[in-house]
């Protein structure tokens, strides 16, 4: 019999084995004092496992990425799951909404990793999701899609530190 999975942790959300839980991370403040939050779900496995992130739109005109996010939190049968799997459709929610690609100052998301907590508000939005949220992956993948005037395929990027966690 698998190892039981203890509750999984993210900001002040806690997810029992066995549950799901949507949720929104606050990771910073807009131009007029209002919270940006990243839409987030948290599946907990029923047993021991990898713990597995999984983002999208981290250029606010990568829709593709949103829908397959969407059909692995809503689309599979998560009865078995071992481990965890924190999905994120949308990170980079200004530009999004915006339906453009970079943040509301002209930065890429993509390119401001880790973040700087003491930066500007766009340097500072990638700092919880790189200390609160993938430090503890097993394994992080991100979507992308090609910006306008642009034919690339639709690419996935992974990070596997170990051999099992490309398994």
């Amino acid at each position: 019999m698998p190892e039981t999975r203890d509750s999984f942790m993210l900001g002040d959300t806690i997810v029992l084995p066995g549950e799901t839980r949507h949720m929104r991370l606050a990771v910073s403040e807009s131009y007029v004092s209002t919270q940006i939050e990243i839409p987030m779900t948290i599946i907990n496995g029923i047993a021991e496992g990898p713990i597995v992130y999984v983002c999208a739109a981290s250029h606010g005109d990568e829709c593709n990425g949103t829908g397959i996010a969407r059909e692995l939190i809503y689309g599979v049968d998560h009865s078995n799951l071992r481990g965890v799997l924190v999905v994120a459709p949308v990170l980079n929610l200004p530009g999004f909404l915006r339906n453009e690609r970079d943040l509301p100052d002209g930065r890429d998301l993509n390119r401001n990793f880790p973040g700087n907590r003491t930066g500007t508000r766009p340097r500072g939005l990638p700092t919880p999701y790189s200390q609160r949220w993938s430090r503890n992956a097993t394994t992080g993948w991100t979507w992308h899609t090609a910006t306008r005037g642009r034919s690339n395929i639709l690419q996935v990027r992974g990070t596997c530190p170990t051999p099992r966690s490309a398994g």
